[in-house]
């Protein structure tokens, strides 16, 4: 058994394992938590962590200047042009950086943590290129910010799945219905798996850990690829989530454009692929009876 749907107990985890919340997200992303914070509650916690930003990378430099024992993880959280999201893991800080630049930054909208103007398969090939592992993040979240959901509703090939190396099979901000999916998935694709909090507040830091025996991060990708890893952990509640999931917001509406951009992803897009679906089945019941 690879997957333990329950609260980590970490003081008894990091005497067996290395213990690294997979997902977590900085001020530099959608919410305001400082990079030197949530080291401090790293240290604290005995975890280590991957910084996730929501296309982003500013805070992996900052952290990685400020560390002195913990493993960190540099990473980023890319939300695709069809609205799924995939998480991205480097070895090393530099590859991560040229990454950004040639295939996230220049392809941002006006709210630069929503979704990109890059087909979720061109970053997929782009990501060939480097040294590093393509994750889906919560692949069973609504509407289409999940890899299933999305290939569900047929925005995305059911192929793509073949392209990440692992899936995240619990993720501490969806449901546990949603993280069942999730790991349903994981073990029918045989994929790696990850977790994480998706942490947008410090006391979510450590909700959701991946274990590993591995002390550094190519350790860690290596177990994540050869299916060595275990990953302990919930989602919080409906109560629990109200205070990130408001920081996240007030982020948001900053931007203008991002109610807009919301919209097209959660309501017109998927609204306008069921009229065509319907429109479809219409035509084939017509073409049987004729």
């Amino acid at each position: 058994m690879r997957v333990f749907l329950e609260k980590p107990d970490l003081e008894s985890l990091n005497r067996q394992y290395n213990c690294f919340d997979m997902h977590v997200h900085t001020k530099y992303s959608d919410t305001y938590t400082r990079p030197k914070m949530l080291l401090k509650r790293a240290i604290g916690l005995g975890i280590n962590f991957a910084v996730t930003d929501h296309n982003e990378i500013r805070a992996v430099p900052e952290i990685l200047r400020l560390n002195t024992d913990r493993v960190i993880v540099p990473g980023i959280e890319v939300g695709s042009q069809e609205g799924p999201h995939i998480l991205f893991y480097f070895y090393d800080y530099l590859e991560l950086k040229e990454f950004y630049a040639k295939h996230i930054r220049k392809y941002k909208n006006k709210n630069p943590f929503m979704m990109i103007n890059r087909p979720a398969e061109d970053l997929l090939d782009a990501a060939e290129d480097y040294n590093c592992i393509a994750v889906s993040a919560h692949p069973d979240a609504p509407p289409v910010l999940g890899l299933a959901r999305a290939i569900h509703k047929g925005y995305l090939s059911p192929q793509l799945f073949d392209r990440v190396d692992a899936i995240e099979v619990i993720n501490g901000t969806v449901t546990e219905k949603m993280n069942l999916r999730a790991i349903k998935i994981g073990y029918e694709l045989g994929k790696g798996f990850t977790g994480g909090s998706d942490s947008h507040t410090l006391q979510q830091l450590g909700k959701v850990v991946t274990c590993s025996d591995a002390s550094d991060v190519d350790g860690l990708i290596r177990d994540i690829l050869r299916h060595k890893t275990l990953v302990f952990g919930k989602n919080i509640t409906a109560r629990e989530r109200i205070v990130p999931h408001a920081k996240a917001v007030s982020r948001h509406m900053r931007y203008g454009s991002s109610i807009k951009l919301r919209a097209k992803t959660m309501i017109s897009k998927p609204l306008k692929h069921k009229i065509e679906r319907l429109k479809t089945r219409a035509l084939e019941r017509r073409s049987r009876k004729s």
